[in-house]
């Protein structure tokens, strides 16, 4: 009778010499070290400077790198959201895999005004090169017409910053002409793709200048909203009341990534308001909106500029003014790498910060 062989390669069984599949494992993220929201994912979220380690097996990994946003200025254009990059999928196999994360911008309320910071830079070092989201770009105050020589042009990054614009000299010197500025450049689009591993997203700033009732006052000064990395930066205006300065550029969408996916429930509805579907990131701040000589513009229905959705924060109205620093809601969104907005009246503007940037990984289980 010829022998059965069971538990062999020639039975049923697996043989002693058959390849067992290594069990794939990594950990961390300071905001979620493996999150598993129970969509057959599981997601690495960090707000923080840290690594990713894989410490055995090998994954298809999907990765969003989000740059800090750029900060907010005074009578200017809106800060720029963070620049984004996006990798649909890249093996990562055991090893330990390096990460930044970007803060968002802090204006430094210097003299005489000039350009803020950018945002800072989120990096992971990849087996194709280190990928960056850049910072969003920050705008400068604006140039009264008084002797300080840099015109508030706004600051290319990630996303662009809005533009600003030059205000007329105020009495007893005659009027200044009162021309308005683009808005800055996104340099995310020329970002390295590593062979079309990599999509970079960010769009530029709107154009700001003065604005008006009608016919055009040059005295209401208006600024341009800050680009997204979903879309550029309105322009300011109109040129007819009600007037308003531009609205923010929207951040992405990422409905892979959205909020109750990748943060725990206190974080996630937190960030809720900033995205009408949770899942918008790297918004542009709004522009701001000031009269010449400080006092009412006289339009009721005047604003700032809204921020753009993914945690961009708005711009206000001249007759805006507040006590103890601006409102929260001018501030981009942590987490989301929102870029600021702008400030339409003469409070301090040292604290008018861009949201920090964020790095997620995700994989299946």
């Amino acid at each position: 009778m010829a022998p059965i062989f069971t538990g062999s390669k020639f039975g049923f069984g697996r043989s002693a010499d058959a390849a067992v599949p290594t069990v794939f494992s990594a950990t961390g993220g300071d905001i979620s070290n493996g999150l598993a929201p129970g969509n057959g994912y599981k997601y690495h979220t960090f707000s923080t400077s840290g690594s990713f380690i894989v410490a055995s097996g090998a994954k298809s990994c999907e990765i969003l790198i989000v740059g800090g946003g750029g900060c907010g200025d005074f009578c200017s254009g809106g800060g720029g959201g963070g620049g984004v990059a996006y990798i649909p999928g890249l093996s990562l196999s055991a090893g330990t895999y390096s990460i930044t994360v970007g803060t968002g911008a802090v204006n430094a309320d210097n003299i005489p005004r000039a350009p803020q910071p950018n945002g800072g830079n989120s990096t992971m070092v990849l087996p194709v090169g280190t990928v960056t989201g850049l910072g969003g770009g920050s705008p400068g105050d604006y140039n009264p017409g008084n002797g300080y020589p840099m015109p508030s042009t706004g600051g290319s990054g990630g996303s662009g910053a809005g533009g600003g614009t030059v205000a007329p000299a105020y009495p007893p010197d005659a009027p200044y002409p009162a021309p308005w500025y683009t808005g800055h450049p996104a340099t995310q689009p020329s970002q390295p793709t590593f062979g079309g591993a990599v999509t970079n997203h960010g769009f530029g700033g709107g154009t700001g200048g003065p604005n008006s009732g009608s016919p055009p006052n040059p005295l209401f000064l208006t600024g341009g909203g800050g680009g997204g990395s979903g879309a550029a930066g309105e322009a300011a205006g109109p040129t007819s009341a009600p007037g308003h300065g531009g609205r923010g550029g929207d951040g992405q969408p990422f409905p892979q990534f959205s909020y109750p996916l990748v943060f725990p429930v206190p974080i996630a509805a937190a960030l809720g308001p900033y995205s009408p579907n949770e899942t918008h990131y790297a918004g542009g701040g709004g522009g701001g909106l000031h009269r010449a000589g400080g006092g009412s513009t006289g339009l009721p229905s005047a604003s700032g500029g809204r921020g753009g959705y993914g945690g961009g924060g708005h711009g206000t109205n001249g007759p805006e003014f507040f006590a103890g620093g601006p409102p929260t809601n001018i501030n981009g969104a942590d987490y989301l790498g929102g870029g600021a907005g702008c400030t339409g009246s003469a409070a301090p503007t040292a604290s008018i910060s861009g949201g920090k940037g964020i790095v997620i990984i995700r994989y299946l289980v």
